[in-house]
C-alpha cells in the first residue's frame, strides 16, 4: 500500500543459499506533485541494510536503490521503508527462504573395462 508521498516496492530473490550475497532492490516512486528528497532504510533480522544516500525524486519518477547482505543459514525477513525527512512514508517486507544447496554429484564410473580375467 502506498504512503502519502511515496510508493515503495522491494525486489529480492525468493530464496538463496547460505553464504551467498543477496541483492535487495528498493523501488521508490514519488506519488506527490512536488520534488521529494527521500531515502530507503532496511533491515534483515536486526541487521541494517544500507541503501545509500538520500535521493532527489521528481513528481511521478521512480528511483531504485540497492543494498546487499550475506544469506545466513535460515529463512530471513527483509523489511524496507521509504523515508521523507523524518517521516516513514511507506514500507514493504519480503521473506527470503533458505535454499538447500544441490546434493553433491556422484562421481561417474565410466571408462572401466576388464583387461585380464584369471580363473583358479
Amino acid at each position: 500500500m502506498a504512503g502519502t508521498y511515496t510508493d515503495l516496492q522491494i525486489v529480492a530473490p525468493r530464496s538463496a543459499e547460505a553464504g551467498r550475497t543477496v541483492v535487495v532492490e528498493a523501488q521508490i516512486q514519488n506519488i506527490h506533485d512536488y520534488i521529494l528528497v527521500a531515502y530507503a532504510r532496511g533491515e534483515v533480522d536486526g541487521t541494517t541494510l544500507n541503501f545509500g544516500a538520500a535521493l532527489i525524486i521528481e513528481p511521478g519518477e521512480m528511483v531504485v536503490a540497492y543494498a546487499s547482505f550475506v544469506m545466513p543459514d535460515r529463512d530471513v525477513l527483509v523489511s524496507v521503508g521509504s523515508w521523507v525527512g523524518q517521516l516513514l512514508d511507506d514500507s514493504a517486507e519480503e521473506i527470503i527462504l533458505l535454499e538447500e544447496p544441490p546434493p553433491p554429484e556422484e562421481p561417474e564410473f565410466s571408462g572401466f573395462s576388464v583387461t585380464q580375467y584369471i580363473t583358479r
